[in-house]
């Protein structure tokens, strides 16, 4: 593929998972590494996993982060620029029109209804993500053949210290990455 189609290969692709992919950018991310392997661009487990943690770890909507990770390790820079452009109109310009809705029509029953409805969802979608990263990147390995103790034990402190503690979840991410230095 040149280089020229691999740019717009990456920007049709996080254009189309933009538009149609809902729950946030750790749901996409799955959908990314599915979407680059049947295009014939595998990358290792561990490549996805390392691209997810920095997508949550740093400022900004997780798809865009998980975005331009994924596009760097295609393709460079080029790939950064298609991936962003490709993940960030979609997204801009939904949450434009829903949020210009959304001001509108938020005290409608049939709003409220369907926010009702919507909020489990989403969780249950973000609890899957939340797995099938787990899985992806061997904290915990399928059919519980196995785990990552010490991983968990990271996961859990900081779990622990986000929902019992004030800790600002940057000084968390920064102990856990201290304490993955050390182990």
């Amino acid at each position: 593929m040149s280089p020229v189609q691999l740019f717009f290969t990456l920007f049709f692709l996080f254009f189309r998972l933009g538009f149609f992919s809902f729950g946030g950018g750790y749901v996409m991310i799955p959908m990314i590494d599915r979407e680059l392997e049947a295009l014939g661009i595998p990358l290792p487990a561990e490549t996805v996993a390392d691209i997810a943690a920095i997508a949550g770890m740093a400022p900004g909507p997780v798809v865009v982060n998980a975005a331009v990770g994924f596009g760097y390790q295609v393709a460079g820079l080029s790939g950064v620029l298609a991936s962003f452009l490709g993940a960030a109109l979609p997204c801009a310009g939904i949450v434009i029109l829903v949020a210009s809705l959304f001001r509108r029509a938020h005290a409608h029953p049939l709003m409220q209804g369907a926010l009702y409805g919507l909020r489990p969802v989403i969780v249950g979608i973000i609890a899957f993500a939340a797995v099938n990263l787990a899985l992806r990147s061997g904290l915990v390995l399928p059919n519980m053949a196995g785990v990552d103790l010490k991983g968990l034990l990271i996961a859990a402190g900081v779990f622990a210290g986000l929902k019992w503690t004030k800790i600002h979840p940057v000084l968390l991410l920064l102990a856990a990455a201290g304490v993955g230095i050390l182990l």
